[in-house]
Formats: structure tokens, sequence, C-alpha cells
């Protein structure tokens, strides 16, 4: 049996596992702060955020990649069948140690974070500003800014803009600014589509999601595309030691 066969049963094996057998629950009370009231609704279109708060393991694939998260901690190991880069709470890990990885330290939760959208608005830390409508290819979006708390995350200095519609409170589009190589504050945004919409477990989670050219206020070409596939969001915690650097990894540097 060839090598690569055998890591994957390996991995689907530890996944289930860990997914699956660990029932212990987060018994965890929420109260929502005072978020905007608009922001409040677009979180309620989506399933609300108390929902959000219940859930406690996430899983999804995104090409050949598959991504498991521990919720509550932000921990997150996600595996291309070639490598695996885990994030155990405190520093990045990438196995085996022979694995060339640039830029780990950025990627690991990189597709979580636009994944989770609009839920990941509901972070502490967070500063909150209503920006006036703005048009984007013809149609006209109600905007909110979101800047973060300096030492909140990995790029503290990223800002994000929310485009949602006026009527329904869906999120349809999203800026971002890109600072974590620099940590210098920048006003060139980049620009995201969400396009498709999937239900899991009572929430409206992203099912594709689009990146466009975006200079000088003007939207281009599309760039790039992501679908995320075989979404799994429960309530179920993961053990810690899913997460843990094993012996073959190394730490990101």
């Amino acid at each position: 049996m060839k090598l690569s066969i055998i890591r994957s049963i390996l991995y689907t094996n530890v996944l289930i596992l860990a997914l699956y057998s660990c029932t212990r629950k987060n018994e965890k009370s929420f109260s929502s702060p005072n978020y905007p009231d608009d922001l409040m609704k677009i979180f309620d279109v989506h399933g609300g955020y108390d929902q959000w708060k219940t859930m406690n393991s996430l899983y999804f694939e995104v090409r050949s990649e598959k991504h498991v998260i521990s919720l509550a901690d932000r921990k997150v190991r996600l595996s291309n069948g070639e490598h695996i880069i885990g994030f155990d709470g405190e520093q990045v890990w990438v196995s085996p140690d022979t694995a060339d990885v640039p830029n780990a330290q950025y990627y690991y939760n990189l597709y979580f974070y636009f994944f989770a959208m609009p839920f990941v608005f509901g972070d502490p830390g967070i500063y909150y500003e209503e920006l006036e409508t703005k048009t984007i290819l013809g149609k006209q979006y109600n905007a909110i800014k979101v800047s973060y708390d300096a030492g909140v995350g990995d790029s503290p200095k990223d800002n994000y803009i929310i485009f949602y519609e006026p009527d329904t409170y869906q999120m349809k589009w999203l800026m971002y600014t890109f600072t974590f190589k620099t940590q210098q504050t920048s006003d060139r945004f980049k620009l995201i589509q969400y396009d498709q919409w999937q239900t899991v477990n009572s929430l409206v989670l992203p099912k594709v999601i689009r990146w466009f050219e975006y200079s000088d206020g003007k939207v281009g070409n599309q760039r790039s595309e992501v679908q995320f596939e075989q979404v799994r969001i429960e309530p179920d915690m993961i053990d810690s030691l899913f997460f843990e650097k094993p012996k073959s990894a190394k730490l990101n540097s």
C-alpha cells in the first residue's frame, strides 16, 4: 500500500476519533455584548450568534486540505496529505520537520477566518463603525468597518469592512487589509465576494467565496475562487491532544 494512502487512512481515523469520540460539552453560558444593531441582524440572518457560540468543533475541506478547528480556543490542525500544520493555542508547528511550508504562521487560520464570517466579528477586542453605503458592481450595500485593539490576533492593524444587503441583512462582500508581514497600517483593501451559502446545524455558512481585483475603488476581474466542502460544525469538543505538536514536527519560524 502506498505511503500516501496509509497517511490518509491514519489521518481520517484520528480525525473521526477526535470529532466524534469526545462527547464532553462546553458548559458555558453566553450573553451577547452590545453589538451594533445591524451587526446583530446580520448574525441573526446567518443563524444567530447565540447558536454560533454553542458550537465547539468545526471541520471543512478546501481543495485537498482538511481543516479542523476547536472554536472555543481556536486551535487548528490542517493537512493536505503531504504535511500537517497545527496551532496548539500558543505556537504553530509543521510536520514532518522536513516539510517546507512558507508563512505557516499566517496560513494556518487563513481559510477559517474567511469561512467563519460574519461570526468572527463577534470576537472580543473589536471596534465597529457604520460607514456610508457603497455601490459594488452596480448594487448598493450597507457597510460596517471592523478594527481591533492592539495585541488582538496576529495582525491587529488589519481592517475589515463587511457589506450587506440593506433589505435582507445578508453578507455579500468583504474588504480587508493585509498587514501580517509588515505590521504596518494599510489603506489598500482586498475584495472578496460571498457568493453562495450553505446551512449546517442551523448556521448559514459560506459555500463559495471569490477574490476580485480591486484598485482605486473599482472592481476588476475575478482572481480566484474557494469552495468549502464537507462542512461539519458541532457542539462536541475536540480533545486538545489532537492539536499538540508531534515528535516529528518542527516549530514554525
